[in-house]
């Protein structure tokens, strides 16, 4: 089991979102952007320590959470290039790319 000083942690993770658009010609554009998400550990998955009532267990039992825990990073891009037509219609192409590490799973959850 892990020390209470286990769990005084500071997360302090960075996120952003960026863009740019370019005129590429009168009537089309192109545009790029990206960004860096994240999820916080909840505070169950974090270190919720409940102590399990077991009269027939000799020893003590506790529902425990993982203390070193990392947030989830999200990466995303995306690419798309759109193009407005003399009839007034627009033509529109997207790209896109995403990219999860550490996921995080709940205890118990379900899979589907």
């Amino acid at each position: 089991m892990d020390p209470a000083s286990a769990y005084n942690r500071t997360i302090t993770p960075v996120s952003f979102n960026a863009a740019a658009t370019i005129q590429v010609s009168e009537n089309g554009r192109f545009r790029v952007n990206g960004g860096r998400g994240l999820q916080l550990p909840s505070l169950i998955g974090f270190g919720l320590r409940v102590t399990v009532p077991a009269p027939e267990v000799p020893i003590p039992v506790y529902l425990t959470g993982d203390p070193r825990l990392a947030p989830v990073t999200v990466w995303s891009a995306e690419t798309s290039y759109s193009h407005s037509l003399a009839s007034g219609l627009r033509f529109d192409a997207s790209l896109f790319y995403t990219r999860t590490d550490k996921l995080i799973a709940s205890p118990g959850g379900l899979l589907m």
